[in-house]
């Protein structure tokens, strides 16, 4: 499948972690409100292990995009 080489469709991709990203962060969102209304422990950690989803999310976007353009992912950073 052409589509799992590091060099092909890496729009595409990146538009997959886009999707995951807003997913969770609506995710985050809510359990950040569920424990301020609440104040249930579970909330809380699944508003952190959300926020976790997000940095992961956004380091595979970045990721994605630098392939795409054929940047050295050194030089970017």
């Amino acid at each position: 499948m052409n589509i799992l080489d590091r060099q092909c469709a890496n729009s595409f991709k990146a538009g997959v972690h886009v999707l995951a990203l807003g997913v969770a962060s609506l995710m985050g969102l809510y359990n950040a409100l569920a424990w301020i209304h609440r104040r249930e422990r579970h909330s809380a950690f699944n508003t952190g292990l959300y926020g976790l989803a997000m940095w992961w999310e956004l380091k595979q976007i970045r990721r994605h995009l630098v392939d795409g353009r054929g940047i050295a992912e050194e030089a970017v950073e």
